[in-house]
C-alpha cells in the first residue's frame, strides 16, 4: 500500500477512537432521568428537659440593707462637779455612779464619813476649782446651801421650801402626780375622791396634785398638819369622803408608829393607799409610784447643761422628773376594786 494510502487508514482509525472517547465521556457527565423522592421523617416530639443539667449562677456579693451605724455612748461632759451624799445609802449612791459615768471630772464627798469634818469638806470643794456641786438628800442640800461661788443642784428632797438661793435649782423629789394618778386609775378606774395630809410649805404640790386630779376625773380632798398625831385624827376623819389616799413622804407630820396605824385603818376600811416607797406594800398599801434613779441623774445632768450654758436665772425652781416605776399590791388592789366596784373581774 502506498504510504499516502496508509496514513489514511490510520488518521481514519484514529479519529474513530478519539470519537469512541468523547462519545464514553459524553455518556459519564449527561444528566440522570430518574426522578430523587424526598426524604420524609418521621414527626419528633419537643425534647424533654434534662434535669440533670447543672445551671451555674455566677457568685455575686449578697445585697444588705443599709443601716444606721451604731451611735457611740456620748462623750463625757467636760464639766468639774463635786457630789455631795448625804450617806451612802443605795438611793444616793446610785444616783453618784451614774452621775459620774457621764462626767469627766467628778469628786465625791461624803457626810456621813466621819474621817471628813463637813468644814474639812467645804474648804475642800471651794478649793477644787469645780463648776458645779450637786447635793443628794437632805443633809446634803443643806449643806451646800451656802455655797454662792459655783451653782448647786440638789435632789431627793421632799421638803425643799426652806432651800431658797439665787444658785440653787432643784430637782423634784417624786415622780410627776398626773403619770402616778394615771397609773392608780388603771388599777382603779372608779377612783374619784382622794385625800391628802401635807405639812405646810407645799402648796405648789398642792397645786399639782389639784390639776392632776382635775385631769383625771377625780377631786382631791387635802388637809394641813403639824404632827403625826395630828395627822392620824385629820386621817380618820377623811376616810369616810374618799375611796383612795395619796400618802406623800413628809417626814415631819409621819412616823413608824402612825404610818401603821395609818394603813391598817384603811385596810379594814377598804381604802387604797398609794405610797412612794415599794416596803410600804407589804403593809397593806395598794400602790408605789416611785422614782427612777437613772431618770433622777439625767434629770440633774440636764440642769447642770443649762445652768454652765446660760444664765441661771432661766433655769426653773425644781425640774420635774419624767420617769416612774409602779409596783402594785395585787392581793389588795383586787379585792379593793371588787367592793367598789361591784365587778369580780381583774383589773390588772
Amino acid at each position: 500500500m502506498p504510504l499516502h494510502g496508509k496514513r489514511h487508514v490510520l488518521r481514519a482509525g484514529f479519529m474513530i477512537a478519539m470519537l469512541g472517547v468523547l462519545l464514553s465521556g459524553c455518556s459519564l457527565i449527561a444528566p440522570t432521568t430518574d426522578v430523587v423522592e424526598p426524604v420524609v421523617l418521621p414527626p419528633q416530639l419537643p425534647p424533654t428537659p434534662n434535669t440533670d443539667i447543672r445551671v451555674v449562677v455566677p457568685v455575686t456579693e449578697p445585697h444588705i440593707e443599709e443601716t444606721e451605724p451604731p451611735q457611740p455612748p456620748p462623750e463625757p461632759m467636760p464639766i468639774k462637779v463635786a457630789i455631795v451624799l448625804s450617806s451612802r445609802v443605795p438611793a444616793y449612791e446610785d444616783v453618784a455612779v451614774a452621775l459620774s459615768e457621764m462626767l469627766d471630772a467628778v469628786e465625791i464627798y461624803d457626810l456621813s464619813d466621819k474621817s471628813l469634818t463637813q468644814k474639812e469638806a467645804f474648804d475642800a470643794i471651794h478649793s477644787s476649782g469645780v463648776q458645779v456641786v450637786v447635793a443628794v438628800g437632805l443633809r446634803a442640800a443643806t449643806f451646800t446651801q451656802s455655797i454662792t461661788r459655783v451653782p448647786v443642784v440638789f435632789s431627793q428632797v421632799f421638803n425643799d421650801s426652806n432651800l431658797t438661793g439665787e444658785n440653787l435649782k432643784g430637782v423634784a423629789a417624786i415622780p410627776p402626780l398626773d403619770m402616778q394618778l394615771r397609773a392608780w386609775r388603771q388599777i382603779n378606774p372608779e377612783l374619784r375622791n382622794i385625800g391628802a395630809i401635807l405639812g405646810e410649805g407645799h402648796q405648789r404640790l398642792i397645786e399639782e396634785a389639784m390639776q392632776a386630779a382635775d385631769a383625771n376625773d377625780a377631786e382631791l380632798h387635802y388637809r394641813l398638819a403639824k404632827s403625826d398625831r395630828e395627822t392620824l385624827y385629820l386621817f380618820t376623819r377623811l376616810v369616810p369622803d374618799i375611796d383612795g389616799f395619796w400618802l406623800f413622804p413628809d417626814n415631819r407630820i409621819l412616823s413608824s408608829s402612825i404610818l401603821r396605824e395609818m394603813l391598817a385603818y384603811a385596810s379594814r376600811h377598804r381604802i387604797q393607799v398609794a405610797v412612794f416607797n415599794d416596803s410600804l406594800l407589804s403593809l397593806g398599801a395598794a400602790i408605789s409610784t416611785t422614782s427612777v434613779n437613772a431618770d433622777i441623774a439625767q434629770t440633774i445632768m440636764s440642769v447642770i447643761k443649762n445652768v454652765t450654758s446660760r444664765e441661771a436665772e432661766s433655769v426653773p425652781v425644781r425640774t420635774p422628773l419624767s420617769q416612774i416605776d409602779v409596783k402594785t399590791n395585787i392581793e389588795f388592789t383586787q379585792s379593793v376594786v371588787k367592793d367598789v366596784s361591784g365587778r369580780s373581774e381583774e383589773t390588772l
